[in-house]
């Protein structure tokens, strides 16, 4: 039963016992008038009620279609390097639902072809993201095809495992590379065109791992705190451009990428104190994508007009533990 089927039928038995009661010639008529007045005032409280929560919900749907209308005019361009990532499964077509033209790149032709069915605003450029000549090549090539990019969101990222004794260089580099240099690479041929408009807003997508200091994951950690550096340093240097730069930290995201995390488990059994760090504090595991999509679409939107240089948690309350 619906709520406002629930209050319909709240309304039916208040006013049945109230006609049951006025036919009842035993009751005096004080009686009578204080339990019509309570009737009247809980049919009130329903109705009011009622009113309000519909209230709250148009607000919202009318807050949401703000965000879209703010969003329609603009480009974007989203980037994308490891199909496992997962998040930009979602993030892609949330802004191209938004209406927006959305270019994204990654180095799996197939992978960027599967999230471009998705939505006709999706078009796929390939490319490496820690390849500076191939960054800037989509740039070019995009923007001829579909004008200059208003919005910028980096979202590449890979992460691995390992007691730091037992990092490789390589594997240290490799994750700084994908994670740190690929968030710049990605960054960079945008700025003068923002320049020079005058209009910009950046989104870099870190982790809860650019916060804290999470165990056997030295590399991920000191490259995601590297991109919030990034972040405060471009926040501050193109303000007065009207350039916008924040990050966004989730939490563990229910995608394939904590499959590349793998043997965690039993790396934390071996000292169980380093746990807890991990651990979200609202009983829940994981976020969503669609959870990430959302906080990237409101500080791209107009609605964060005045937001530059947040930290943007996503994480179920685990940076507050």
């Amino acid at each position: 039963m619906s709520p406002a089927q629930q209050r319909n039928r709240s309304i039916r038995q208040i006013k049945t016992r109230l006609f049951d009661d006025f036919v009842d010639s035993e009751l005096s008529e004080r009686t009578h008038y204080k339990r019509w007045l309570h009737s009247s005032l809980r049919i009130g409280v329903m109705v009011v009620r009622d009113f309000v929560q519909n209230l709250v919900k148009l607000r919202a749907m009318a807050l949401a279609f703000k965000t879209l209308l703010s969003l329609a005019p603009l480009l974007a361009v989203v980037f994308s390097l490891l199909k496992a990532f997962g998040v930009h499964n979602h993030m892609e077509p949330a802004l191209a639902e938004a209406g927006l033209n959305v270019t994204i790149c990654g180095r799996r032709e197939a992978a960027l072809t599967e999230v471009s069915k998705e939505n006709d605003c999706i078009f796929g450029l390939t490319a490496d993201v820690t390849n500076e000549a191939e960054m800037a090549d989509i740039y070019q090539k995009a923007e001829a095809a579909r004008g200059p990019f208003d919005i910028v969101v980096a979202n590449a990222g890979m992460a691995g495992s390992a007691p730091a004794h037992k990092t490789s260089l390589a594997d240290w580099q490799r994750t700084l590379d994908v994670n740190l240099t690929g968030a710049f690479l990605t960054v960079k041929p945008a700025l003068a065109g923002m320049l020079a408009r005058k209009r910009g807003r950046i989104v870099l997508v870190a982790s809860t791992a650019g916060l804290k200091g999470y165990a056997y994951v030295a590399p991920y950690v000191a490259a995601k705190h590297g991109v919030v550096g990034i972040m405060k340093s471009l926040a501050n240097e193109l303000a007065q451009k009207s350039i916008r730069v924040n990050t966004v930290h989730p939490t563990g995201v229910n995608t394939p990428l904590l499959a590349g995390l793998g043997g965690m488990e039993e790396l934390i059994g071996l000292d169980p104190s380093t746990g807890g760090i991990f651990v979200n504090s609202l009983p829940i595991e994981f976020v969503e994508p669609r959870d990430i999509s959302n906080a990237v679409l409101f500080l791209a939107s107009d609605e964060a007009q005045y937001v530059t240089g947040l930290e943007m948690t996503v994480d179920a309350g685990c940076t507050n533990r």
